[in-house]
């Protein structure tokens, strides 16, 4: 009867413990998290994350005050990099610079994260919206996208929307795309505006559905104009302000 009752019960209890444990355990491994940036200049080892984990598609690259103000005015992108978004929080050293590359980063639904960010952003290096996001940026911020440089590309996945969101659309909010050898090139898109300030200094080719519901929309070059593609693609708006320099031209590329 003791062996029964005793030594048996206790071994499953320890099997149904360990079991449990791996139950719970298995998923936390899987999970999508926030990992902070290291005081490194790159962006896609194991050394440039405090954690040693390189954010994934899933996950949120986070900067802070952990990384040195010299460090995040040169970051470089050694490779190209899928990360689920980035996120800018209000303590940062100084201004957050990724050099000219063709590398590209594919960001996923979490987007650009700068709605507490106390310093501006320019993301110099090839871009791809993987997936629907927001881009958010605060007040006094500028977020800017592939400036000027003929080696990088600003691309959008199709059937995805881009929502280009912030602080109210009078304050100094800025998203600036500056591409002086191609335009805006999305894939069968959907561009969104709510507010704040978006800004393009050439204003050609945007191969995508625009939406304009609020804020204030600048085109600026010395012939401005807004090239729709040839894909039955869509100009809207029904608030905020449109703003152009030079000539502007609203045309149908054929």
């Amino acid at each position: 009867m003791k062996n029964v009752s005793g030594n048996p019960l206790v071994n499953f209890s320890s099997a149904r413990l360990a079991l449990l444990a791996v139950v719970v355990l298995v998923p936390s491994a899987a999970e999508a998290a926030n990992y902070l940036k290291a005081d490194t200049t790159g962006l896609t080892a194991t050394t440039d994350w405090t954690t040693g984990v390189v954010p994934t598609s899933t996950d949120v690259g986070e900067f802070d005050s952990t990384i040195s103000s010299g460090n995040e005015s040169a970051l470089t992108l050694g490779a190209s990099w899928s990360v689920g978004g980035l996120k800018f929080d209000n303590n940062l050293n100084g201004p957050v610079t990724v050099g000219a590359t063709a590398n590209k980063i594919t960001l996923g639904a979490s987007g650009i994260d700068m709605s507490a960010a106390n310093q501006d952003v320019s993301l110099n290096n090839a871009i791809l919206f993987n997936a629907s996001q927001t881009l958010n940026v605060a007040s006094g911020r500028t977020l800017t996208l592939y400036a000027n440089n003929s080696g990088s590309s600003l691309t959008q996945g199709s059937g995805t929307t881009t929502t280009f969101s912030g602080a109210d659309g009078n304050a100094v909010c800025a998203f600036t795309f500056a591409d002086g050898s191609g335009g805006l090139l999305t894939a069968g898109a959907n561009w969104k505006m709510t507010q704040g300030h978006l800004t393009t200094t050439s204003g050609r080719n945007f191969n995508a559905n625009v939406e304009i519901d609020g804020g204030t929309f600048d085109v600026l070059s010395g012939a401005s104009r807004l090239s729709m593609a040839k894909n039955n693609q869509t100009f809207t708006m029904t608030g905020g302000t449109l703003n152009t320099t030079g000539s502007f031209l609203m045309q149908a590329e054929h």
